[in-house]
């Protein structure tokens, strides 16, 4: 149905807002060390749930959730020990 396509539309262009409002609450729960690499992290994980969108068909929107959620939280723990 028409309406099945469009729902799957709206979850994957949520997805970039669900990525940028889990990296808040971390941040807001002071997960992960607060450095400049603040400023670099909002664009890749906008970039992931962009390349998570591109995948909508093959990946299960729950799966995209876990995978968009645990690149995130992995980003805040391990961002600030790549040097730069």
């Amino acid at each position: 149905m028409a309406g099945d396509g469009l729902k799957t539309l709206i979850k994957g262009v949520l997805l970039p807002f669900v990525g940028v409002l889990v990296w808040i609450v971390l941040v807001a729960f002071n997960v992960g060390p607060q450095s400049l690499a603040n400023l670099i992290e909002i664009p890749i994980v906008i970039a992931f749930s962009i390349i998570l969108f591109l995948f909508r068909k093959k990946l299960n929107y729950k799966i995209s959730l876990l995978l968009l959620i645990s690149f995130v939280s992995c980003l805040r723990y391990f961002m600030p020990l790549i040097p730069e």
